[in-house]
């Protein structure tokens, strides 16, 4: 017998998941661990899952951890407590059990290097830095009072007491996370190539938009413009895309929805730039005190929204495989009441993980509505979110009678309706909308796979003139701009900014001046290409349905006037998208779909068999298709990971493995009858 290597290549790094220490019963058998968090026993563990056939990476906090060494002075012979991140009461933001939040001052930055040179000592083939997160409502400690005057040359001001002074310092919190983490990625590559080694660097980050609805700043694209950042892995899970959210004047939670924009934001976050990405969902979530059916049915969610963008085919399995098989939930009942993990769902899991391995190739697109249509979005939107800004009286709710100098808007509460409002109509029908970020809207091809962008100023601002230009040449060039907004200024409008220094009130009023058109309630042509004007704030789209179809017939009228690539417009009940042998199901609001053949539906631990299936609205399937299966292949579906196959004469030998405590299961395809 001769053994086939069917489907371990490593080196490519598909499938990985992150875990502290190595134990049987979280052995998934994925491509990479990423062993979490610096302490003394690393090299053992890093050793612990290599000696197991793992790609290792090291994993710790950017901006958080057990890091007591160099607060308390350590690490440096100074106490650092004075660098946790305050928030305007002075109260020191936490993490949770003492673990602060610190500010990226070169002094802390000289610390995550050394744990990289750790790292890197330990054996790993690579560096991840999670979560660069400076909070929004911090900016009130020392530390960055220092930087405040290094960076601006003027006096620190407090954060709340303007529009500019909070802009101004959400910039600020951007900037100094970017520098740190170029600084500290760098050091370590060259440290690596000291011992005649390659390292690769990422950062492990929440998306824009979720950071924007928690009110927290990160660097987020600007990564993508970092020499030392090789990639991303997007945190998307049940915690940040049940977040709720408005759609047709209603408050829901929108898992499936909200998570399929967190990835299509951070797909966008890379778009061009050659940068890995990683897609994390998770079978369970940061709050323990659910019931498994909830944990089950928002992963369906979050699973299938992350294998509905063609371009990304690498994906973390879990994070914590610990708590998904380990733990008993719902963890706020007493013990005896609370229950471990399904041996259905825990095959499932194992299923869908060694399916992950293969969803690589080109994905056949068999339902969907209109493509190439883009929601701009730029990082700035962090700069503005939870500031409180005096409301205009023209903004005011209907039947609200209070004087205009006491209407506030809140924006962290608003949740975020202007960005939602925007994304939410569109998906609902079917759109598969892709986002473009500004910061990216001058790089060779950025704007190619568009035919029209929707735009709006209401909740972020263009990071540069550049952005514009880019827009302006694409517009001419045959593309639709679609922009939402109304003609009056708002705070961040009257800022310091590039669009204020040339005269502009609005930056949407420089764009106006490039066309040479004015704000007017019709489509306008540009060149080859056109301008349509839709004179609302953006967060009246989330308010009710009358909104929300008015605008969908806007954005439909610019798709049939523009420079179209892809036929007519058309909208679909369901996204199904094939990628090699498996189907990738979601119903939306509009109706269901169906499908005939012969399936085996893999969000279903026993495996069963369909000749039939549909996804009714709010229905999310993962399905491998018989009839395509390939014809090399015996050992199809797997709860658990194919290590070898071997097929001579009449036998055939497969060797499964699996995590300890949770029962195989494999379905063979053979030529006879066994």
């Amino acid at each position: 017998m001769n053994p086939i290597p069917t489907y371990i290549n490593r080196s490519l790094e598909r499938t990985a998941f992150q875990t502290p220490h190595y134990h049987p019963t979280i052995d998934l058998r994925a491509d990479v661990a990423f062993v979490y968090g610096w302490d003394s026993s690393l090299s053992e563990r890093v050793r612990a899952w290599g000696e197991r056939g793992y790609r290792t990476h090291f994993m710790t906090g950017a901006a958080w951890g057990h890091y007591h060494e160099y607060l308390d002075g350590s690490f440096d012979g100074r106490e650092h407590f004075s660098e946790a991140q305050v928030a305007r009461g002075g109260e020191r933001i936490d993490h949770g059990n003492g673990i602060f939040y610190i500010v990226p001052t070169s002094s802390y930055g000289a610390y995550l290097k050394v744990l990289c040179e750790r790292a890197i000592d330990a054996g790993v083939e690579a560096v991840h830095l999670e979560e660069p997160e400076f909070w929004s409502r911090g900016g009130y400690e020392e530390a960055f009072k220092a930087h405040w005057l290094e960076r601006y040359g003027e006096a620190w001001q407090a954060p709340h007491s303007s529009a500019e002074a909070y802009f101004k310092s959400s910039s600020l919190k951007y900037q100094m996370y970017t520098a740190l983490l170029e600084d500290v990625f760098s050091h370590a590559k060259i440290y690596a190539l000291k011992l005649r080694r390659e390292l690769k660097c990422y950062v492990d980050s929440h998306s824009t938009l979720n950071y924007a609805q928690w009110g927290i700043v990160s660097p987020a694209s600007n990564l993508a413009h970092l020499e030392s950042c090789d990639g991303y892995v997007c945190q998307v899970w049940t915690g940040t895309a049940r977040t709720p959210n408005h759609a047709r004047g209603i408050r829901a939670e929108r898992t499936f929805e909200t998570a399929y924009l967190e990835y299509a934001q951070m797909a966008a976050m890379v778009a061009g730039t050659g940068r890995k990405i990683w897609f994390l969902a998770d079978p369970v979530e940061d709050d323990p005190d659910h019931d498994w059916d909830d944990y089950r049915r928002n992963y369906h969610a979050t699973l299938i929204a992350s294998l509905l963008h063609p371009p990304v085919d690498s994906f973390e399995v879990m994070p914590w495989p610990d708590r998904v098989f380990n733990h008993a939930y719902p963890q706020h009942l007493p013990e005896g009441q609370r229950s471990r993990i399904s041996g259905a769902y825990a095959r499932e899991l194992l299923t869908v993980s060694n399916a992950l391995n293969e969803m690589e190739g080109a994905v056949e697109v068999l339902e969907a509505g209109t493509n190439r249509i883009g929601l701009c979005m730029a990082d700035t939107l962090l700069f503005e979110r939870g500031f409180r800004e005096p409301e205009r009286a023209h903004l005011r709710e209907v039947g609200d009678l209070r004087p205009p100098d006491q209407i506030y808007r809140l924006t962290c509460d608003t949740e975020m309706d202007g960005v939602f409002g925007l994304a939410l109509p569109l998906l609902e029908v079917g759109i598969p909308l892709k986002f473009m970020h500004l910061e990216h809207a001058g790089l060779p091809g950025a704007l190619e796979d568009f035919d029209v962008l929707i735009l709006s100023y209401d909740d972020f601002k263009p990071p540069s003139k550049a952005a514009h230009m880019a827009l302006e040449a694409w517009v001419r060039a045959g593309g639709v701009l679609v922009y939402v907004g109304d003609s009056q200024p708002r705070a961040f409008d009257l800022i310091s900014s590039w669009w204020f220094e040339a005269g502009f009130e609005k930056p949407v009023h420089h764009l106006l001046e490039q066309f040479g058109i004015e704000a007017s309630a019709k489509l306008q042509g540009v060149d080859q290409g056109g301008f349509v004007w839709l004179g609302i704030p953006a967060a009246h789209l989330a308010r009710g349905s009358v909104q929300a179809d008015h605008y969908l017939e806007c954005v439909r009228q610019g798709y049939e006037a523009g420079r179209t690539r892809e036929g007519a417009w058309r909208t679909a009940k369901a996204l199904v998208m094939r990628r090699g042998p498996y189907l990738v199901m979601a119903g939306l609001a509009q109706g269901s779909s169906e499908l005939e053949g012969k399936f085996i539906d893999l969000l279903d631990g026993d495996l069963p068999l369909l000749e039939r299936v549909s996804a009714h609205p709010g229905q999310h399937r993962l399905l491998y298709d018989l009839e395509r299966r390939p014809q090399n292949r015996h050992a199809l579906i797997t709860a658990g990971r194919i290590e070898l196959e071997e097929y001579h004469g009449h036998t055939l030998h497969v060797t499964l493995s699996a995590p300890q405590g949770v029962r195989g299961q494999v379905i063979l395809a053979l030529e006879t009858k066994p």
